[in-house]
């Protein structure tokens, strides 16, 4: 599973969360995503956002966090099979 969203949206949200600016906390998201890409790409060989390394997508920009979470638990409930 990947969970993403645009930068302008994760920066509006890191900035509220840890009451920085927003140029701040586009810059934190920046360095996070670079960090995370490069643990993900050496740990499992695949590229870091590629759409085959994922059996779901979801971009939180689109959906809201709530709307995510109501998303993922679907998908979850039709995985199983419940």
């Amino acid at each position: 599973m990947f969970i993403h969203a645009d930068l302008d949206f994760r920066a509006r949200r890191v900035a509220e969360f840890e009451h920085i600016s927003e140029a701040k906390a586009r810059d934190m998201a920046v360095k996070a995503d670079k960090k995370r890409a490069s643990f993900y790409n050496f740990q499992t060989e695949k590229k870091w956002g590629a759409v085959d390394s994922y059996n779901l997508a979801v971009d939180t920009s689109h959906l809201g966090i709530d709307g995510a979470v109501k998303l993922i638990e679907q998908y979850i409930r039709i995985k199983h099979g419940q």
